[in-house]
């Protein structure tokens, strides 16, 4: 589903025009039927958010802030993620390209201790606004340091052990009742982990994991992704 970036994208109301830098295609990955879904969404009211980077590393290179002018400057930009969202916030459709991931590698510095083993990254809550509550983050945090970071790091080495690779990373979409706090379903969102058993293993690791109860979310059950890297 493309979006269409003819005339830039208008970013600080009107202020700055940006355009992706290497002028690629800018849009969701979707079935006809879900990209139909996306497009009555918009007529609906849905909104375009878009994070990118700016500056570059390289002083040879185009500058990101082509033209300064009084009323509109035009900027390039590097897309790291572009999301739809409903009128009151909820993500409809996201999507992440390969230069917000390398950053997030970049940024998260090296996995404590030695062998195969896991670091759990920030959850996000998928099609809600809003943060993931404090208490659920630390609850993930402090497992990671535990058992669920050795029931990781024992899948990631299992994986390692059939000749798979030693690094890698996996995306877990946790289904959550928030008035318990009790996982209902836990599955792969996400690999780049080419042994689908690992990945089942890692997700399968969270399926008996309870969190607290979050009565901000009570309602349906909430959909929670939880990013996990994996090296050796």
């Amino acid at each position: 589903m493309p979006i269409d970036t003819r005339r830039n994208l208008r970013a600080l109301r009107g202020a700055l025009e940006l355009y992706p830098s290497g002028m690629e295609t800018v849009g969701f990955v979707a079935s006809r039927d879900r990209a139909a879904e996306l497009v009555e969404a918009v007529r609906a009211g849905a909104r375009l958010r878009v994070g990118f980077f700016l500056g570059f590393d390289d002083p040879r290179a185009t500058r990101c802030l082509l033209r300064p002018a009084a009323g509109v400057s035009t900027v390039r930009m590097d897309v790291a993620f572009i999301e739809l969202l409903d009128p009151r916030g909820a993500v409809l459709a996201r999507e992440d390209t390969d230069r917000l991931r390398a950053w997030l590698d970049d940024a998260s510095g090296d996995v404590p201790g030695e062998g195969p083993r896991a670091a759990v990254g920030t959850p996000f809550l998928v099609g809600r606004a809003g943060q993931t509550p404090a208490p659920w983050r630390q609850a993930l945090e402090g497992a990671a340091r535990g058992p669920l970071g050795r029931a990781l790091g024992g899948c990631h080495a299992s994986g390692i052990a059939r000749g798979g690779e030693g690094a890698g990373q996996v995306v877990v979409r946790l289904t959550i009742d928030a008035r318990s706090g009790a996982v209902q379903q836990s599955e792969v969102e996400l690999s780049s982990v080419e042994d689908d058993e690992e990945a089942t293993c890692i997700a399968r690791a969270f399926s008996s994991f309870s969190f607290s109860p979050a009565p901000e979310l009570w309602g349906p059950p909430v959909s929670l992704s939880v990013p996990i890297r994996l090296v050796d």
